[in-house]
């Protein structure tokens, strides 16, 4: 058995979506119906790097599938509101992709939490330019998924 760590590659990715849409249709979420019995939703997480998502989101317009890219608005490695960072957001959103809230909010009261993600989806809204109609949260704890 081999210690072989296997890195990424676009190549590989390419595949594997080859692969995973001869056997499912590959749809955004808010295509999904209760009726469905098999599809794929794709959704990237951006937790280093807007470049290497922006690339991401070449392979898979060139592959002929829309996927969500989510942006943590606070981020250590990278600053979603930089103006070439918001610039490679748009360029994604044009390739046909969606842009969602990748959002680690603090422990609170679900009240206060739906007013945290809603300030910051407005906050997206606002330097994007377009509308922001999901999100995600980042590594949620038990008591944030328990509210939904």
């Amino acid at each position: 058995m081999s210690n072989r760590i296997m890195k990424f590659s676009y190549n590989e990715y390419r595949n594997i979506i080859k692969l995973i849409q001869q056997f499912l249709p590959i749809i955004d979420f808010a295509a999904v119906k209760l009726t469905m019995n098999k599809f794929c939703v794709i959704r990237h997480d951006i937790e280093f790097s807007i470049d290497r998502a922006a690339r991401l989101a070449e392979v898979e317009n060139d592959l002929g599938i829309s996927t969500t890219y989510t942006v943590q608005l606070r981020n250590n490695t990278y600053n979603a509101l930089s103006e070439k960072n918001i610039k490679l957001i748009h360029y994604i959103k044009s390739l046909g992709h969606c842009i969602a809230l990748h959002q680690n909010p603090p422990l609170m009261p679900e009240k206060d939490l739906k007013k945290y993600v809603l300030k910051d989806i407005e906050t997206l809204e606002h330097y994007y330019g377009f509308e922001v109609d999901r999100y995600a949260f980042h590594r949620p704890k038990q008591d944030q998924l328990a509210m939904y």
